[in-house]
């Protein structure tokens, strides 16, 4: 529901049509206990969205939304459902993971950052949407990051918020200064104006995210998602999927 208001008070801005996607699955059984069992899901299904209809009747700005629930896997429903409805955004609820639970069972939230072809806002639980006034997006100042940059200026034109652009280095932070300052020129000839910078020295990069964010208190981070290979994905996560498991703010994951 949280997710849902979200999504509610981002469409009030900006127009456009909410499409709730839920997936359900039927354990295989019987054939006769299976038919039984389907019946049974699908009647608190009908059940549930009676009552989805009648919670988004009284938020305070109603959508024109359309429900899409399927007998599929999840990840496999929302992706379909990217594509045969040509969406602009997901935006999903996420409760978040910590230590080994997010390599070991992960969360079909990190699923659909990882896989879906467009921007995906992964919204925590309690999180309310008051406006973009500060967002801060985190990057490892590239070329693709900057495209992705610009890719969010389109995004936020509507909430006139104000962006920060976040870049956290290993070492040499006079040469980040000089790639930062570099990456705001762009920007600013892109169309951003005012964009502010910081650069961070941390080890773990991921560290060194979560400490500004708690520094200076943005109301979304933005990060960019790239495809990693199959070697690297058995061993761990990628960074905008470890930093999504430990945020208590939305993340609004831009693929490359």
């Amino acid at each position: 529901m949280d997710a849902l208001r979200y999504a509610s008070s981002l469409l009030a801005v900006t127009g456009g049509k909410l499409l709730l996607v839920s997936a359900y699955d039927v354990p295989t059984v019987s054939r006769g206990s299976t038919s039984k069992l389907r019946k049974h899901i699908e009647k608190d299904l009908e059940a549930n969205a009676a009552r989805w209809r009648s919670e988004i009747a009284y938020l305070p700005q109603v959508p024109e939304f359309e429900l899409f629930i399927r007998e599929e896997g999840t990840l496999d429903l929302i992706l379909r459902a990217i594509e045969h409805f040509d969406a602009d955004l997901v935006v999903m609820g996420t409760k978040g993971s910590s230590g080994l639970e997010e390599v070991v069972i992960g969360s079909v939230a990190a699923a659909v950052i990882e896989h879906a072809p467009i921007p995906v806002l992964a919204v925590p639980a309690g999180a309310t949407f008051n406006g973009f006034e500060r967002v801060t997006f985190a990057c490892d100042l590239s070329d693709d990051s900057l495209a992705s940059g610009i890719r969010l200026h389109e995004w936020m034109k509507p909430f006139e918020g104000q962006l920060e652009v976040l870049h956290v280095c290993e070492s040499d932070p006079e040469k980040a200064e000089m790639r930062l300052r570099k990456f705001q020129d762009d920007l600013n000839e892109a169309g951003f104006q005012n964009v502010e910078g910081a650069v961070r020295v941390n080890d773990d990069i991921r560290e060194g995210i979560i400490d500004y964010l708690e520094e200076v208190k943005p109301v979304m981070l933005a990060m960019v998602t790239r495809k990693r290979s199959l070697f690297g994905k058995l061993f761990d996560s990628s960074l905008t999927k470890k930093v999504a498991m430990h945020l208590q703010l939305p993340l609004l994951a831009i693929h490359a």
